[in-house]
């Protein structure tokens, strides 16, 4: 059993509110700020997703883990399946390198054995990455993970295959967040057949500054 952490990444508007703060001392020049004064969401909306035209997929396992009988390939094929079921692009790698930003779906699995060694601990992150230009530096290029979720768990050593369901399941996060970006339906059962319903925008966010891709 995994327990799931999710956390939506968006630089931009980090920048914009800390570009924001004033730099003076004194308590009457400061301006009230409306974003410290509004409560922070659990979980901001996948505003970074509009629009993506598409993914370049990469999958990572140590090792170790290699060792243990974990596999790359049908991790590939399973995510490959569940983006192509849900209208999501695969970019080949000559593909990403022309499209702004270059993005790549980074699905990346690390894990050790218990001291035991019945189980394995382990720890899938997916991300979306993205190359982007620093506002208070145009000239400034950074790999930036615009959408980012963990998944962490144990797994028994002669049950490896929940290793890769926690993998499909945090997949299927992203899936159903570019759903809910890009107005498309929502997911009512994820391809694997775990409920996976998109999460709901909401309209009083405000968007974060648009950046140029690279």
């Amino acid at each position: 059993m995994w327990r799931q952490a999710r956390q939506c990444v968006w630089t931009a508007l980090l920048a914009a509110a800390v570009g924001g703060c004033a730099t003076t001392n004194d308590p009457a020049r400061v301006a009230p700020s409306p974003v410290q004064e509004r409560p922070i969401p659990e979980m901001t909306p996948p505003q970074a997703l509009i629009g993506l035209p598409g993914v370049y997929l990469y999958v990572y396992l140590p090792e170790n883990l290699l060792a243990l009988g974990l596999r790359v390939e049908p991790i590939e094929a399973e995510v490959r399946k569940r983006l192509a079921q849900w209208g999501i692009r695969e970019l080949s790698h000559d593909e990403m390198l022309a499209v702004p930003g270059m993005p790549s779906l980074d699905v990346n699995i690390n894990g050790v054995a218990d001291p035991s060694g019945d189980h394995v601990l382990f720890n899938v992150r997916v991300s979306l990455s993205e190359k982007m230009r620093l506002l208070r530096s145009p000239r400034a290029i950074v790999n930036t993970r615009m959408w980012d979720a963990a998944t962490v768990g144990q797994a028994p050593r002669d049950r490896l295959e929940e290793v890769y369901s926690a993998a499909y399941e945090t997949v299927d996060h992203f899936i159903a967040d570019y759903l809910a970006a890009n107005g498309r339906p929502a997911m009512i059962a994820a391809p694997g057949g775990r409920s996976c319903p998109a999460p709901t925008l909401l309209a009083t966010q405000t968007a974060p500054p648009k950046q140029a891709g690279f």
